[in-house]
C-alpha cells in the first residue's frame, strides 16, 4: 500500500511541473480571445432562409465599413437541451478585449447599426448573452 501511495505521489510530482509547462506554453491570458454566445430564435414565421438574408445584410454592412475585428458562426444545434425549430446560437469572436471594446464602440455609432439591426431584429430574437474568453487552447 505504501509503495502504491509513494508510486503515485512520484507520478504526480513528475506530471504536474510538465503539464504547468504545457500550459504555459499555450496559456493565453496574457490576450485571450474573447468570445460571445447569443440564444436566439427566428420569430413566428420565419425561416432559415430570413435568417441567411438578414445575416448577408448584416454582413455587407460590416464589409463596407471595413469592420474586420468581428467574425460570427451560427450554430444549429443537433443534440442539445433545447432542439426547438429556429433555435440558433449565434458566436461572436474577437481577437481579445481591447478589441471588443473598439468593435462596440464601431457598432454603437456606426450610421448603419440602426437599419441593420432593425432588419436582424425583424428575423430573430436573443433570450441570452454569455461573453467569455479562452484562457486555455490546446
Amino acid at each position: 500500500m505504501r509503495k502504491r501511495i509513494l508510486a503515485t505521489a512520484i507520478a504526480l510530482c513528475v506530471a504536474i511541473p510538465g503539464s504547468r509547462a504545457a500550459v504555459a506554453e499555450t496559456d493565453v491570458t496574457e490576450s485571450p480571445q474573447v468570445h460571445e454566445f447569443l440564444k436566439c430564435k427566428l420569430h413566428e414565421g420565419k425561416t432559415r432562409e430570413d435568417l441567411v438574408a438578414v445575416l448577408n445584410a448584416w454582413r455587407a454592412a460590416v464589409n463596407q465599413a471595413g469592420y474586420v475585428d468581428y467574425k460570427i458562426k451560427i450554430l444549429i444545434p443537433v443534440h442539445a437541451s433545447d432542439t426547438r425549430l429556429g433555435v440558433f446560437y449565434w458566436m461572436g469572436i474577437w481577437k481579445n478585449y481591447a478589441r471588443m471594446g473598439l468593435g462596440w464602440n464601431w457598432w454603437l455609432g456606426a450610421k448603419e447599426t440602426p437599419e441593420v439591426a432593425s432588419k436582424l431584429n425583424e428575423v430573430f430574437g436573443c433570450e441570452s448573452d454569455e461573453v467569455t474568453i479562452v484562457a486555455l487552447e490546446r
